[in-house]
């Protein structure tokens, strides 16, 4: 069940007299609700449920005046329905025993998890629904009306997941390279407008020296659109699964023949399609591309020198004949843009004019995907089309100016995140920027140590979660581990770039493209998380190694 777009719409109210949890609260919470409200006691709390639509309430039991249990009390005079999820360290039995008899929904003992409280609100979350689905079964007019709606909102959500399917993305949380002088990542944004998109792309590895890159622009709105791109994608991605398979020297000019070929066939008379073919040969230090009718490919050097790579063919049509590709030397590139038109498209919020006026020196200063797509939403007044682009970045490194070795343990792991919370009081006064690299920080070396070098699965952990085994199971495997963790930070002007590197024997990172909301079936709620506070996590390739970007200042 996908609970995210659910939660989305509701507003939480947490009552919690401790700073420091309230924090987390926010930080871990945030991205999941539409609203958090917060109370320092259950008086406050108690106010504010009555002037606000309150859905989801955690609540502790320790305040000055009223318990947290006396609060509950009060909401269950004249409302046993909203979900409580009671968080408290759980001492007295009578007090848990009041509790249930107040139907509780869930219990969260602290000090907490973060997978165990965000389990608790999934719990919540469903009893939510499932209140809903009941009222909606009791009113049958009302009901069909809205299976109509749900059934439309179901075809949209699998033209969606098809749009998706046809995408291949080589790169889903990976680093293009990586050397001991630079790092190069590679990352992607696809936001179409509506549901059915004339906009499609895909990131294909094709050997260890060249990768291609596919961006695809239906022009014109709709179904028609959106096939002919898919299509087009679908067809090229079948070719190159083909060429990996046999092995056989890659030609972008016979692919790009071939693809106009095929999507000719499918093409009304008045339809055009944009497109950008793009070739990167590492070993030849090469850039190859056909752009029919896109917007300049934009490159940077070393010095952040602006080049743009012009439109060298007309939009193909049911009539294109001829095109042409062009190859320049690459040794020098830094960053590169690939996008689609509706990016530049799009009105400002405070002028009269296109983003298209900001484009160049945004990408010029810009470290990821994120920090542009921030750069991007920070200046449009609302999308107007669909927004698709590929950013490339090969970020230079100096000597890291810290570095850390631990050992797979527990007392390491508080060690290291006390480290690291000193380096950022000596970087940032910023204290968003503390909380959201703090827990990217958090996550990622847990999952170094648990699932990297400790090698416990995702669902083995939840096992002995559920058990209360797991502080047991992993003192007794911490004695036979002698991995270890190793940590380096790098100071990029405004930027740090913090990698993290275990022993383990790394995982398979496609499938992490499984990560949409809030899914109980994954172990990677802190790796969505993580991507979800920072400016970007790359995995190595083997993915023993991870990397994440945050921005110094707000």
């Amino acid at each position: 069940m996908i609970l995210r777009p659910h939660l989305k719409t509701l507003t939480l109210l947490c009552v919690e007299s401790s700073n420091a949890i309230s924090a987390i609260y926010e930080e871990v919470l945030k991205i999941l609700f539409k609203r958090i409200l917060f109370a320092k006691n259950a008086e406050d709390g108690l106010l504010i449920y009555e002037k606000n639509k309150i859905d989801i309430i955690i609540t502790a039991q320790s305040f000055n005046g009223i318990s947290g249990i006396d609060f509950i009390r009060q909401i269950r005079k004249n409302d046993e329905e909203t979900p409580i999820i009671f968080a408290s360290s759980f001492e007295q039995v009578n007090i848990l025993t009041e509790a249930l008899h107040l139907r509780v929904t869930r219990f969260v003992k602290k000090p907490f998890e973060t997978t165990l409280l965000i389990d608790a609100i999934e719990d919540a979350t469903k009893q939510l629904l499932a209140k809903k689905y009941i009222q909606e079964r009791q009113q049958e007019e009302v009901n069909a009306l809205k299976d109509r709606v749900h059934y439309s909102d179901y075809q949209e959500s699998l033209s969606f997941q098809k749009a998706l399917k046809v995408i291949r993305n080589d790169f889903y949380y990976k680093q293009l390279k990586q050397t001991d002088e630079s790092i190069t990542i590679i990352d992607f944004l696809y936001t179409p407008r509506d549901i059915i998109s004339g906009d499609s792309y895909s990131a294909r590895i094709i050997n260890k020296d060249i990768i291609f890159l596919f961006l695809i622009d239906g022009m014109g709105k709709g179904l028609s659109a959106s096939i002919s791109a898919l299509i087009a994608t679908s067809f090229l991605n079948r070719r190159i699964d083909l060429h990996i398979k046999t092995k056989k020297s890659f030609s972008l000019k016979n692919l790009t023949q071939n693809a106009i070929k095929h999507t000719q066939k499918i093409l009304l008379d008045d339809e055009i399609l944009s497109i950008s073919f793009v070739l990167m040969d590492s070993n030849k230090h090469t850039i190859e591309y056909a752009s029919f009718s896109m917007p300049s490919i934009l490159i940077t050097n070393k010095d952040n020198e602006l080049t743009k790579l012009k439109s060298n063919n007309p939009p193909l049509s049911a009539y294109t004949k001829d095109f042409k590709t062009e190859k320049l030397p690459f040794k020098n590139i830094k960053k590169l843009l690939i996008y689609s038109d509706g990016l530049v498209e799009n009105s400002l919020q405070n002028e009269e004019d296109t983003y298209a006026k900001y484009i160049e020196e945004d990408f010029k200063n810009s470290i990821t995907r994120e920090d542009l797509r921030k750069k991007i939403i920070s200046k449009i007044a609302k999308q107007e089309d669909d927004i698709t682009f590929i950013f490339l970045n090969n970020i230079f490194l100096d000597k890291p100016i810290k570095s850390m070795m631990i050992d797979s343990k527990l007392d390491e792991i508080e060690k290291a995140n006390e480290w690291f919370e000193k380096i950022l009081l000596q970087k940032t006064k910023c204290q968003k920027t503390k909380s959201h690299a703090g827990i990217a920080f958090m996550e990622l070396l847990m999952n170094a140590y648990e699932h990297g070098n400790l090698h416990i699965s995702g669902g083995e952990k939840h096992s002995l979660v559920e058990s209360d085994e797991y502080f047991d199971f992993i003192n007794k495997q911490e004695i036979l581990c002698k991995k270890r963790i190793s940590i380096d930070i790098y100071d990029l002007n405004n930027y740090l770039l913090v990698k993290i590197k275990d022993e383990g024997v790394g995982f398979d990172t496609t499938i992490l493209s499984s990560i949409f909301g809030v899914n109980r079936s994954y172990h990677c709620r802190g790796i969505f998380m993580s991507r979800s506070a920072t400016l970007g996590i790359y995995y190595n390739n083997i993915a023993n190694q991870i990397i994440f970007i945050v921005k110094l200042t707000d």
